[in-house]
């Protein structure tokens, strides 16, 4: 593979992640697309134009990142004596740091596990890294925003980098991550209604393989673990 063909492969690998991620979050998007953009405050060699989120929860996430810098919260965010974010924040933040993170999860999954582990980073320098300044940082300004100090902000920071790593490890879901990301060099972009059909074929086929072979959908995600049994 030449060095453009490997660069093309793993920018469709990693915007595949964000889409097939926010597919599975129920975030509708308009399209995918690998095509360069330069008019981003940092360039960006691809990118999932996700719509913008209404909610009262989507709302207090971003005003305190955009008011405080990515800085942490003195106390229980938002502005309450309560001892955790209400239900909503937290399910809110952790849906946003999880499709920021999937695209370098699927990097993982797909060019990276061959020659490296899945180490545990630190949130904090990892938003400075040059090659993943934008999700990464993102990822972790919305961190900080419901931990109170840099280690708690670690500690989140990694559970969904984790979480958004065994997600795209499944079969079903790694297939949809591979097939988007295959039309997606073919095509460079494409739109929420294709890239959607798309991923459902993928997972659809995921669970008809689970009816015919338990067992052997389980070992290619868990290795040899036993399947879970289920009485009428």
């Amino acid at each position: 593979m030449t060095p453009d063909a490997e660069h093309t492969w793993r920018t469709a690998v990693h915007e595949a992640g964000h889409a097939v991620a926010g597919y599975l979050c129920g975030r509708r998007f308009e399209y995918v697309s690998i095509i360069a953009d330069t008019s981003q405050i940092a360039d960006t060699f691809g990118h999932v134009r996700f719509v913008k989120r209404a909610t009262n929860a989507a709302r207090e996430i971003g005003l305190w990142v955009e008011t405080h810098g990515g800085g942490f919260c003195p106390y229980p965010f938002p502005h309450k004596p309560e001892i955790q974010p209400r239900a909503d924040v937290r399910r809110e933040a952790e849906i946003e740091m999880l499709i920021n993170l999937s695209g370098y999860a699927a990097e993982w999954v797909f060019i990276d596990s061959k020659d490296e582990e899945f180490d545990v980073y630190d949130g904090m320098t990892l938003q400075d890294d040059d090659g993943q300044d934008g999700d990464g940082r993102r990822a972790s300004d919305i961190a900080k925003a419901l931990t109170m100090d840099e280690n708690e902000c670690d500690a989140y920071f990694n559970l969904m980098r984790f979480r958004a790593r065994n997600i795209l490890s499944v079969p079903a879901y790694r297939s949809a991550v591979s097939m988007l990301a295959v039309e997606l060099q073919e095509q460079k972009k494409l739109p929420y209604k294709q890239a959607a059909t798309i991923i459902h074929g993928a997972i659809q086929a995921g669970r008809d393989e689970i009816q015919r072979d338990p067992a052997a959908y389980f070992a290619k995600s868990f290795g040899n673990l036993t399947p879970p049994t289920f009485s009428d």
